[in-house]
Order: structure tokens, then C-alpha cells, then sequence
């Protein structure tokens, strides 16, 4: 039965529409069944039905990288929470400490949870319809519920984060920025934060908007520039640390809130 299912041919094209749509985007052109899923299911048939190869010719091919195909993917809730932790270099407790890192996990699990995805324990054989639901597919993860729990988890770990069992994860906006080539200008700063945290360009606007609060609505760049400074000559000053804590925190939770934010 098996080898009379594999000789099939739409079962290679099945596979790899499955593929497709899980790396690259849900709705299926005639364009692309015709010069991507058709040549990646001979790719899959001549490698005797690995996956590996199909996997390679997909993720290096030039459509993968077209800007087109850039944003077509709503973040899963797992890709949210984590990909947020592993954006802003969140310290989770390593595994010495192995009660306050079950603890962390189990936060991260209830967190999906909350977001519709419950890991470990899909709503029936399926799976998540998120991942096979015609024609929404992972439109799915959106909605009245799902959004306002999605910003109201990155605003709680930009801002008072989570405790348990005195150890406690949050983002840290002065680490984050720090790693950047020029913090202390406001231009440059906003530019790399966006380029590393969005998967679009975005508009002057919004570069505008974000630089009011890095200015505290002042108009001269250098109400930031000083204040950054100023902290750096005094790094222990507890006023001068939440001068421009409370300003990255004010303009790194907009930026979370941004529906761009939800796209990978």
C-alpha cells in the first residue's frame, strides 16, 4: 500500500505544498505550483523521498529571499514568546538552577497556551488549524482574543517582566540597545532596532513617531544623546539609568505593538 501511495505523483506535490506553505506562504499561485512546488517534487522523488534535499533547494533557491515572500508569515504563539527572548537576549536560569528553569518553561508553555497553542497537547489528530485550515491557515493565530493577550504578554516583558521563585526574566532595553554600533544617536539607534526587530521597511512616519519618545518630544537630537551619555559617564546614577530605561521601554513596547511586529 505504501509503495502503491508513493508512486503517486500528487503525493510528492502534496508534500511539498505542505512544505511550502509552512516556510514560505499559505496561498499557492498557479506561478508558483508551476516553477517551485513542480520541481521541488522531483527533487523529492529523485532523493528516494527525503526531505533534506527539498529542504535545501527551497530555503537557498532566489524566491525564498524575494522580497515578496518577506512578512507572509503570522509568528506562531512559540515563535512570538521565545523569538522575542532570543531577540532581546532574555537571561532564562540555566540548568544548575533547575526548579527556577522548570518554572520558566512551564511560564513559556501556559503563555502559548493562553495563545492558542498548547504545546504538546493539539486540539485533536490534526494538529493546530493554523497549520492546515483552508483558506485562513495561519490568519488563525490572529484574533480578538489572541491579539490583546500577544500585547499584553511583550508589554509585561518590557516593563515588569516575570518572577518566580525569585528569579526573574525581562528584557533589558539599555543590554539590548547597547549592542548597536552608535546608541547615542537617535537616528541610527532607531534605524538598527527597527532593521533588527521588524521584517519590513518601515515609513518616516513611524521612524518620526519613534523618535518623540526617544526625545521625550523634544526636537533637537541631542535631549537623547546627552541623556545617553550622561548615563554612560555614570552608569550606577539610578536617574540617569532610568532617564533612558523609561524612554527604550516607552518606544520598544510601541514598536511590539505594531502589527508588523507579529510577522516573521
Amino acid at each position: 500500500m505504501l509503495n502503491m501511495i508513493f508512486q503517486q505523483q500528487e503525493m510528492a506535490l502534496f508534500i511539498c505544498r505542505k512544505i511550502y506553505r509552512f516556510f514560505v506562504y499559505y496561498d499557492i499561485s498557479d506561478k508558483v505550483e508551476l516553477e517551485i512546488i513542480v520541481p521541488l517534487a522531483e527533487t523529492f522523488r529523485n532523493s528516494n523521498f527525503e526531505i533534506k534535499p527539498v529542504l535545501m533547494e527551497l530555503l537557498g533557491s532566489e524566491h525564498f529571499f524575494n522580497s515578496a515572500s518577506r512578512a507572509c508569515y503570522i509568528k506562531t504563539p512559540l515563535d512570538l514568546i521565545i523569538g522575542l527572548y532570543r531577540s532581546f537576549n532574555v537571561l532564562i536560569p540555566d540548568a544548575t538552577d533547575t526548579t527556577s528553569q522548570y518554572l520558566v518553561w512551564q511560564y513559556i508553555k501556559t503563555q502559548a497556551a493562553n495563545l492558542q497553542l498548547d504545546l504538546g497537547n493539539p486540539p485533536n489528530v490534526s494538529g493546530w488549524p493554523a497549520f492546515y485550515q483552508e483558506p485562513q491557515f495561519y490568519e488563525l493565530w490572529i484574533n480578538s482574543d489572541t491579539l490583546p493577550k500577544r500585547n499584553q504578554f511583550s508589554d509585561l516583558m518590557i516593563a515588569s517582566g516575570y518572577t518566580r521563585n525569585s528569579k526573574k526574566i525581562v528584557i533589558d532595553p539599555i543590554a539590548y540597545v547597547s549592542k548597536f554600533s552608535k546608541p547615542e544617536d537617535p537616528n541610527l539607534l532607531i534605524a538598527d532596532v527597527l532593521a533588527h526587530l521588524l521584517p519590513l521597511d518601515t515609513s518616516d512616519n513611524l521612524k518620526k513617531q519613534l523618535k518623540s519618545i526617544l526625545l521625550s518630544n523634544q526636537s533637537s537630537d541631542h535631549y537623547w544623546t546627552d541623556a545617553w551619555l550622561a548615563y554612560l559617564l555614570s552608569p550606577t546614577d539610578k536617574t540617569k539609568m532610568s532617564i533612558v530605561s523609561t524612554r527604550l521601554q516607552s518606544m520598544l513596547k510601541y514598536i511590539m505593538n505594531l502589527a508588523e511586529f507579529q510577522l516573521i
